[in-house]
């Protein structure tokens, strides 16, 4: 192999390419008016962020598409192990029930199969965080957050870096039969075909994303950041493969 050709596979098995490529993305973003003074101080927070903390909560973000079940499982992790359970979406949507101006454009932004401003869920996150959290051991699962890579960034600038992810991980096809069936009787707004097909598009195009981020974020010391779980199958089979990432 090549000097050129080491040097690039380093690189990928240590995440760096992805961490390049997620820098220059903030860059493009952003557009700071110094970028290596940026740069500077991003790898900065992004060292400290990676050191621990014993005030910060124990948080694990829960992803994976609309209807992967991220619920279910977070609702039976919950019974067995003790766990707190924050879903964004009920948050967002205990919002929008409570009539306030938040709470309308909220309403219009899930209507439109569109993600509501990270700052707003972040602040609905930490009051949640807050109020729940009963010692320094309570572990939170954070369900459907970060849903954008800037919320991503942001939530462990404000709060923490998650001990991992776990990412359910199921064809477009298997979800949208999954929610226009739940659709039937959940009594939500974005659980139709319009809205349905929105959510898949975002979710792709800027959730997905979030996923890179904290692969580079890990490297080789923690090379199981992202937990990879195939939702497709039966509830008892993912929730197994669940248990086994907490181990």
């Amino acid at each position: 192999m090549s000097d050129m050709g080491a040097a690039k596979e380093y690189l990928m098995q240590n995440n760096v390419h992805i961490l390049f490529e997620t820098l220059a993305g903030e860059l493009i973003t952003q557009r700071p008016g110094q970028p290596l003074d940026y740069l500077i101080r991003r790898l900065q927070e992004i060292k400290k962020s990676r050191e621990d903390d014993a005030d910060a909560p124990r948080v694990v973000f829960v992803l994976g598409g609309p209807g992967s079940g991220k619920g279910t499982q977070c609702a039976k992790l919950v019974e067995d192990k003790g766990f707190i359970h924050i879903s964004a979406g009920d948050l967002l949507r205990e919002e929008v029930k409570s009539g306030s101006e938040r709470g309308r454009m909220i309403s219009d932004f899930v209507k439109n199969g569109q993600i509501v401003p990270g700052h707003i869920t972040i602040e609905l996150i930490q009051k949640a965080i807050s109020e729940k959290k009963k010692g320094p051991e309570t572990t939170f699962l954070i369900d459907g957050f970060p849903r954008e890579l800037r919320q991503a960034i942001e939530f462990t600038k404000t709060i923490t870096e998650p001990l991992f992810i776990l990412y359910y991980t199921c064809p477009d096809a298997e979800l949208e039969k999954r929610l226009l069936h739940r659709g039937q009787f959940s009594g939500r707004s974005d659980d139709n075909l319009e809205s349905i097909k929105k959510r898949l598009v975002v979710f792709h195009g800027q959730t997905e994303p979030v996923i890179s981020y904290f692969e580079a974020m890990a490297g080789t010391n923690a090379p199981d950041k992202v937990k990879k779980i195939d939702a497709t199958r039966s509830v008892e089979a993912v929730y197994e493969d669940t248990l086994r990432a907490f181990a």
